[in-house]
């Protein structure tokens, strides 16, 4: 496998049928994956995350990271107790309205 395939497979370029060559596949995977690095950015002010850190892994990653970061505030939300759950948003496990 050359580094052609490689990057057009790990960018996804490659699933979407596009026939590109090198300069233009390694242009359009740098483009996206500057694009990926500001909604990575994005997620993670929203999540209270670390924005320079998702940054750069979005930069590095691409889709792979808004992925991950879409997930985690997935998973983020549903392992949070609401006070319908009869918890303190805290989650310390103690009932709500007692010390």
């Amino acid at each position: 496998m050359d580094i052609e395939i490689f990057l057009g497979y790990v960018t996804g370029l490659r699933f979407l049928g596009y026939d590109l060559d090198f300069q233009e596949l390694v242009s359009t995977a740098a483009f996206i994956h500057v694009l990926d690095a500001v909604v990575c950015r994005v997620f993670a002010g929203r999540n209270g995350s670390s924005k320079n850190l998702w940054t750069l892994y979005g930069l590095v990653c691409g889709g792979w990271a808004v992925l991950s970061i879409i997930l985690v505030r997935v998973f983020r939300k549903r392992s949070q107790p609401t006070a319908a759950d009869g918890l303190e948003p805290t989650g310390h496990g103690r009932p709500a309205g007692q010390a």
